[in-house]
């Protein structure tokens, strides 16, 4: 395994969390706005709609009366945002899924992913890419909101759903899916070494185990 490949993918992964950390500022900031001024809309209590309006002029650094055009203007910046985060993220899970495709050696049809620094989207999104004739069941779990995606290639005969609700069974965590993908989360700290033991049960087979955005691959 070329730990070098690696490391040099665990920077990239996070230099591109860390774009997309201030992207999702740039979002939030933006539906918090456009949400006041939903409701300034309907509010006929002149005083306080005046000092909000001011609010509202100062975040998006415009007069009170350009504040409709701003809204508008910043919708449709969000949308791109939007769009590009979605872009981002896809060719991100395509070159990861290829990095572990050639660096990683195959030595079972089922692969663990202990990611480090990805979200609920970016661990589906490399489920999806990495899943396939070599490696037909693959679990993505990501400790940074403790949720986890399962994908069940159809040749593998083995349920997603059914691996997902072993998962969380007995916790306060929740799973849902089908046959060929589920998702799911809980609360409990050993929620990976529980992935790892439902996952070996229902494909009496021994997982492979990596580790991405933090230490080395194991």
């Amino acid at each position: 395994m070329n730990e070098y490949i690696i490391a040099l993918l665990s920077i990239g992964v996070l230099a591109s969390n860390l774009y997309w950390y201030s992207r999702y500022k740039s979002l939030k900031k933006g539906f918090r706005v456009s949400k006041e001024w939903d409701s300034l809309k309907n509010n006929d209590h002149r005083p306080q709609m005046n000092t909000e309006l001011k609010k509202i002029s100062n975040q998006l650094n415009c007069s009170v009366d350009d504040i409709p055009d701003a809204i508008e203007d910043l919708d449709t910046k969000i949308r791109e945002l939007q769009s590009e985060i979605s872009i981002c993220r896809s060719e991100w899970a395509k070159a990861t899924a290829d990095v572990i495709s050639l660096e990683v050696a195959q030595s079972s049809n089922v692969l663990l992913i202990d990611f480090k620094t990805g979200d609920s989207e970016d661990i589906k999104e490399l489920a999806d890419e990495v899943v396939g004739e070599q490696r037909k069941i693959v679990v993505v779990y990501s400790s940074l909101d403790n949720s986890f995606v399962v994908r069940s290639a159809e040749a593998a005969n083995v349920s997603a759903i059914n691996i997902a609700q072993d998962i969380v069974d007995n916790s306060a965590g929740g799973a849902g899916g089908s046959d060929e993908f589920a998702q799911g989360g809980s609360p409990v700290q050993n929620l990976f070494e529980k992935i790892t033991e439902s996952t070996r049960e229902h494909t009496r087979d021994h997982p492979e185990v990596i580790r991405l955005g933090g230490g080395s691959p194991r």
